[in-house]
């Protein structure tokens, strides 16, 4: 299953928000490697549903 962009952006903002709210460095740094993770994925999904965009557009 492949997660949506919108469902990733999510996911990324949570992980930003944990990361300002953290009073420990390593729980900062892991929550903003979470979120930089979460970011890529949600660019990886929106060119999977650009890509499908535009082939339903083609058929």
């Amino acid at each position: 299953m492949n997660p949506t962009s919108q469902m990733c952006r999510k996911q990324e903002a949570h992980h930003r928000a944990l990361a300002d709210a953290a009073t420990l460095e390593n729980t900062r740094a892991v929550a903003l490697r979470a979120a930089a993770a979460w970011g890529k994925e949600a660019g990886d999904a929106e060119r999977r549903e650009k890509r499908r965009e535009l082939t339903s557009v083609e058929e």
